[in-house]
């Protein structure tokens, strides 16, 4: 490839020189998109893969991935706790999660930074979350909470079907930790302030009654009804 040059005149001499001139590429992206960028060139090259992962469950197909210690361990608990009793390059670790295709949206945004907002289906959103805390990648989680919270979201919800809702928001509770309580926890109770205003109190109830709810979210949901000064009935705490 031959480099550009340009020549000047030496006004002493008469001479011309030439000098070198480096024409750089400009790019678009911002430097959080072209790092997103470079990691997503990095994902489907095994040369410097140094994590082998078999994910699947009993009665699913099995799936084995090579991965990046480097891009995975920073930042997901389960991957970085796993690296430790790892020693050497082409072990596997093996993770337990029936859905291979929401594992696969989970190593999107890991090296993509995408894959949390890109579904309109809150059972899929569901199990997207559900994964994200399985690995311990408080980040997605709160992307996703932060997506189904959104008035663009919410508009949608009214095709889900309320026991999904209901569902959804019992398994977010459930899972709140002391290490994302004080951002979790004011996005959980807004969507659960939001999904009780379109919901009528006995049909709420009702919902509570016929799935797996904890208990502790049935005090919330509890509270935040008496607090509306909506009269119970036949409410049990168990």
């Amino acid at each position: 490839m031959e480099v550009p040059r340009e020549r000047s005149e030496d006004p002493g001499s008469g001479a011309s020189k030439a000098s070198l001139v480096v024409k750089i590429p400009q790019s678009n992206m911002t430097p959080e998109q072209a790092r997103w960028s470079d990691l997503a060139k990095i994902m489907p090259n095994d040369r410097f893969a140094d994590l082998g992962v078999t994910v699947g469950s009993s009665g699913s197909a099995l799936k084995s991935y090579k991965l990046h210690r480097a891009v995975v361990c920073p930042q997901s608990k389960f991957f970085n706790s796993s690296s430790d009793h790892i020693d050497q390059a082409g072990d596997t670790v093996r993770f337990t999660f029936r859905s291979v295709e929401t594992f696969d949206r989970v190593l999107s945004w890991l090296y993509r930074g995408n894959g949390a907002n890109d579904s309109d289906d809150l059972q899929e959103l569901q199990h997207l979350y559900r994964c994200a805390r399985l690995l311990g990648i408080l980040p997605l989680r709160l992307q996703i909470l932060t997506t189904i919270a959104s008035p663009e979201y919410q508009a949608k919800l009214s095709g889900e079907t309320p026991e999904t809702v209901v569902g959804f928001l019992n398994e977010v509770y459930g899972s709140i930790d002391s290490a994302d309580f004080s951002k979790s926890w004011g996005i959980m109770d807004a969507l659960c302030t939001k999904f009780m205003e379109k919901t009528s109190a006995g049909l709420l109830i009702d919902l509570l009654e016929r799935g797996n709810i904890s208990k502790q979210f049935k005090k919330h949901i509890r509270d935040k009804l008496q607090s509306a000064r909506v009269l119970l009935l036949g409410f049990p705490d168990t």
